[in-house]
């Protein structure tokens, strides 16, 4: 639809203009025959296919630009023009224009010769790439997306600043030319002009689509395409590359057009309901070339002499995109259902103790020798968080990190996944060292789980599950019928099938990590790390997903670790605890044994916080004023002691010397209390009445003791 459609508009381009011609000629003249008018030839192959073609490229290579800036910022509003790409192009140009000879409009680039267009598409495309590595660089600093774009937008100031002043020293024919190319323009490019144009945009386009499949990757954020294999340095360095030679040459030649890189991704994920980049690539070309194609065709104004700017009629098209995105929230497209294709039987078929460790792996599976965690610094000392780790991990085992914050709990998470080097010692697994091993081989082993929010548009949760099989899929990402079957496997173990076909940005959080959690599985890892996947979840699904990682280490004898500050369901499911306390050292043993041993308390010891080595629970340090004998069972009086400590009470045993005494019993479902102080007997019917007269004795109690001291 999208070609038919390209192709009709690419005709009526050459049709219309201020001399319409018939269609007949047209055929005639591209089939090398000879027009009614000899002007009419003229005019198609000196003028019109030229210019037609110019926008073909650039809105195939402003709308591949974007797209790949946009998933590389994670931005929605990034593109050539927003992030100050244009203007880093614009100053390339107006360097060689303004400085060396008679540039401007592509009109004038004919007089510098084949080797002039060769070196202002260079200066271009050093331009633009010298801005966008600027961005990202402040990008790898910055979280917030609106920050990156007005940090884009000043970029652009200042080089659009350097250009005033290039403009302020030169003579007024290159001033006038200069600012006539900045409206934009795809007419006067000449045939010899798209011989450079041509390959330059071809090559970033080849490159656009041959990185389809870390683009998809790198959806989920850097630290997950890393986690998953990817090269991130490398993959960066060619998706700038490529970002930059499409959106200087283009800016060399055409000008600065506005808006086609940010609107056009957004088109083709609203009307293709995809995020996949094997899809998006190819349908963003082809709709670029359409819209860039339609706005040459309004700019022309055909029947009339007038030519409107470029500039001004790809903004009617590009700003109403822009403020949709912008009232969506930033979300990247539509939340439509779409389900996703079933796969047949033959390729579901992966049963899930068959993909358990075999025989032969070793007991260990990673073990740390002297390690030491912390922050390398080049002109002072190394700040140490946590030193001396000498740990190891077993087949099947359920490892829970635990420890205040500020501990250091994330970084040593880090550095045992090979995304952070150690300042000394080494992480082997499986017998090597996770630093030395190619990001490949290591995806292969190791998976993880961030705490991280994933938000991509028009993303089902299967395709996001399927991304765990990329450092298993050839350069094309395309899935085997056994990739597959992992897939369906992972969704099954975790218990994902109704959430399958659901996109990403309509599920709950809890429904979101069980998604992320088969995504890790995808991978066939023999070790998965999770940073607190617990944290942005309600009781209930807490207890849910600790259940779960519990089972699957049991039942596939993977090691999950991860780290959390659910320390009661630590203590309930883990197999063994690391415990982390502020400056070390690290603890490791059965979550019984650290209770025991004291470990524990001393580890979350704090000013008004006190950890019940007796209930394996925290409380909130409070003031007694009273000692009460307790008696009852069961849950009845467990509930009636946490009420009677919470306002002040401490509750001993009943030989113990007392303050009072209080029997709490339950007959035929009815609750009583009978409370005894002083041989004085009160009885309850409601633990709020018996409450509310312990915390007035005990006002009275301590006013009296006040009283005293004075």
């Amino acid at each position: 639809m999208l070609v038919g459609l390209l192709l009709g508009i690419f005709f009526l381009d050459l049709v219309l203009g201020s001399v319409r011609i018939p269609a007949r000629d047209i055929f005639t003249v591209l089939l090398g025959g000879e027009a009614a008018r000899p002007a009419w030839k003229q005019i198609i192959l000196l003028f019109r296919l030229p210019r037609a073609l110019t926008a073909i490229l650039a809105g195939a290579a402003l709308a591949a630009s974007g797209l790949q800036m946009q998933t590389l910022f994670r931005n929605p509003l990034a593109g050539p023009f927003v992030l100050g790409i244009n203007a880093g192009a614009s100053l390339g140009v107006a360097l060689v224009v303004l400085t060396v000879g008679s540039v401007g409009a592509a009109s004038l680039l004919a007089s510098m010769g084949l080797f002039g267009d060769f070196g202002v598409v260079v200066a271009a495309t050093v331009g633009a790439a010298s801005v966008l590595a600027a961005v990202l660089f402040v990008s790898k600093r910055v979280q917030s997306s609106t920050t990156i774009l007005i940090l884009g937008l000043m970029f652009g100031y200042a080089t659009g600043a350097l250009v005033s002043i290039l403009l302020y020293f030169s003579i007024a024919e290159r001033i006038q030319a200069y600012i006539v190319w900045t409206f934009g323009s795809f007419s006067g490019v000449t045939w010899s002009q798209l011989r450079i144009l041509a390959p330059a945009v071809f090559t970033g386009l080849l490159i656009a689509q041959m990185l389809a499949k870390p683009l998809n990757a790198l959806l989920l954020g850097e630290a997950y395409a890393q986690s998953m294999g990817v090269m991130v340095k490398r993959a960066r360095l060619w998706i700038i590359t490529s970002a930059s030679i499409l959106a200087g040459a283009i800016t060399a030649f055409c000008g600065p057009i506005a808006f086609l890189g940010v609107a056009v991704p957004h088109l083709c994920r609203a009307l293709f309901q995809t995020s996949d980049h094997r899809t998006l690539v190819p349908v963003s070309v082809l709709m670029g070339a359409t819209l860039a194609l339609l706005a040459d065709l309004v700019s022309q104004m055909p029947g009339s002499q007038t030519v409107l700017p470029l500039n001004a009629v790809t903004s009617l098209i590009g700003a109403p995109v822009v403020t949709w995105v912008i009232l969506r929230q930033g979300n990247f497209a539509g939340r439509r259902r779409v389900s996703s294709p079933a796969l047949s039987a033959t390729q579901a078929q992966f049963d899930l103790t068959s993909e358990a460790l075999s025989a032969d792996t070793p007991a260990e599976l990673l073990t740390t020798r002297e390690l030491a965690i912390g922050y390398a610094a080049k002109k002072a000392l190394s700040r140490v968080v946590a030193e001396n780790i000498s740990v190891s991990l077993s087949r099947g085992a359920f490892v829970c990190l635990i420890g205040p914050n500020g501990a250091g709990k994330s970084t040593l998470l880090r550095t045992l996944v090979g995304m952070q080097k150690p300042l000394s010692g080494s992480v082997l697994l499986k017998g090597n060292d996770v630093h030395h091993l190619k990001p490949s081989e290591l995806a292969r082993h190791l998976s993880v789980v961030l705490t991280e929010r994933v938000e991509v548009g028009n993303l089902s949760a299967e395709a996001l599950v399927a991304m765990g099989r990329y450092p298993y899929t050839d350069w094309t990402g395309r899935l085997t019928p056994h990739d597959k079957a992992v897939v369906q496997w992972a969704i099954r173990a975790v218990g994902a099938e109704a959430l399958a076909p659901r996109h990403i940005n309509e599920l709950s959080d809890g429904e979101r990590q069980r998604v992320m959690v088969a995504r890790a599985l995808a991978q066939e890892p023999t070790l998965i790390v999770l940073d607190e996947p617990t944290a942005f979840l309600d009781l209930p699904r807490r207890v849910e997903m600790m259940a779960l990682l519990r089972h699957l280490a049991q039942t596939t004898g993977r090691v999950i670790l991860l780290s959390t500050h659910d320390l009661d369901l630590a203590l309930r499911s883990a197999d063994q605890i690391w415990l982390f306390p502020t400056g070390g050292p690290l603890h490791v043993g059965l979550p019984e044994d650290l209770v025991l041993n004291g470990a524990f308390e001393k580890a979350f010891h704090g000013e008004g916080v006190v950890f019940d080595a007796n209930t394996g629970a925290f409380k909130v340090g409070v003031s007694t004023w009273g000692r009460v004998a307790l008696i009852g069972e069961g849950r009845l009086a467990l509930w009636t002691r946490r009420a009677l400590e919470r306002i002040g009470l401490s509750v001993v045993h009943k030989d113990d010397t007392a303050d009072m005494q209080l029997e709490a019993t339950s007959r035929n479902g009815e609750q009583h209390w009978r409370l005894t102080i002083d041989g004085q007997t009160s009885e309850y019917e409601a633990l709020a009445e018996l409450v509310s007269f312990l915390r007035q004795t005990g006002q009275e109690v301590e006013k009296g003791e006040g009283t005293k001291q004075q």
